[in-house]
């Protein structure tokens, strides 16, 4: 088992009976390297727990780890990990901001895949949500009084189907690359940065959670050829 750290004695056994043991030796751990080509992938980035505002665990970043298994063609998978979605707190965002060498629309400064139960972002036939999107996001808004500068989230649609999320806190965003100009080995995804936001007013949003950056880079096509 993975993280375990096993002990070992020997014995001898002959026709006057069994020895005594050996000296106890300890094998080194088992551990699982890390890979892009199996689900959740490499880990970009790690946050410490009980650091939200508020506390609440649907709100507090622990992870993000990103994939690109042979199973899925053409889509890189990130892995969003927060401390709990028992229960999934309304008109909020769970976002992953990045930039890639592809054309972003007029006006937009980065790229986005998230999970959101803001109202407006929701589908008409579940409107509560969640919905698993991309988009874009704008250069921050001049702010309301006091309020904390507001970025502008634009949705052009869903990600792809396999997109979920799961009651430990596991957020499952699919995406497919050639939607962000990113499809050739060896480009960069850059400037991935994770959020937890709620949208109070559109010029004022309230940051619950958020986890520096990171980089990662789409594998060579042959990189899970065993």
């Amino acid at each position: 088992q993975s993280g375990v750290r096993y002990y070992y004695a020997v014995t001898a056994v002959n026709s006057f009976g069994e020895s005594a043991q050996s000296n106890q030796v300890a094998l080194l751990e088992l551990t699982e390297a890390e890979t892009a080509c199996i689900a959740p992938g490499l880990t970009l980035l790690t946050d410490a727990s009980g650091d939200s505002t508020g506390g609440v665990a649907a709100l507090d970043i622990r992870s993000v780890r990103a994939a690109e298994p042979d199973s899925l063609p053409g889509k890189v998978a990130f892995t969003f990990k927060v401390g709990d979605l028992a229960a999934v707190p309304p008109g909020t965002r769970w976002v992953l901001r990045f930039k890639t060498s592809g054309t972003l629309p007029a006006g937009a400064e980065d790229w986005f895949v998230g999970m959101t139960t803001i109202p407006s972002e929701t589908s008409t036939s579940a409107p509560q949500g969640p919905r698993f999107v991309y988009g874009t996001t704008g250069v921050p808004t001049l702010p309301v009084a006091g309020a904390v500068p507001a970025r502008v989230f634009t949705v052009l649609g869903d990600l792809s189907p396999g997109s979920g999320f799961a009651p430990d806190g596991t957020i499952f965003l699919l995406l497919d690359k050639a939607l962000v100009g990113a499809t050739t080995p060896g480009d960069a995804i850059v400037a991935i940065t994770p959020s937890i936001r709620a949208q109070l007013t559109p010029n004022n949003q309230l940051i619950y959670d958020d986890a520096g950056s990171a980089n990662y880079t789409l594998r060579a096509a042959d990189a899970c050829d065993v």
